[in-house]
């Protein structure tokens, strides 16, 4: 799937994966094996970031810290790893940063917020980057 312009995002690719995803979530889970949305879906995952349609419920602000769980989770395994943390970051980054450097963000990232110790994210630690955020 390409959409005009997001093609020049660094995620654009990860975007329009999640976006063409079965009904973007199943059991907590990312569905990617979609590879094409009809319009309806398509403005339907949008509406998600209309503060229009919003009446600011807290579902609301879930569904878009999801959808952006979703970018970062690749394999779509309901958890984030260092491996997927630091490819998703590596392209919003480019060349700016050296790989050592972003590993240590990496590395600190998952430290300070992996709350089990399994060296991954899930979506309720993902969640508390937000905290406290307008969304």
């Amino acid at each position: 799937m390409t959409i005009p312009d997001v093609d020049k995002n660094p995620l654009g690719e990860r975007i329009c994966k999640v976006l063409t995803s079965k009904g973007q979530i199943q059991n907590g889970v990312a569905q990617m094996d979609k590879n094409m949305i009809d319009f309806k879906e398509f403005v339907r995952a949008l509406s998600v970031f209309n503060k229009q349609e919003q009446n600011a419920s807290a579902s609301s602000e879930d569904e878009k810290i999801r959808f952006l769980f979703n970018v970062y989770d690749i394999d779509g395994d309901g958890l984030i790893s260092q491996d997927e943390l630091k490819v998703v970051l590596k392209q919003l980054v480019a060349n700016s940063l050296t790989d050592t450097q972003l590993q240590q963000i990496v590395e600190k990232t998952i430290l300070d917020l992996d709350q089990d110790g399994d060296g991954k994210l899930q979506f309720s630690e993902f969640k508390k980057i937000f905290q406290n955020q307008d969304l």
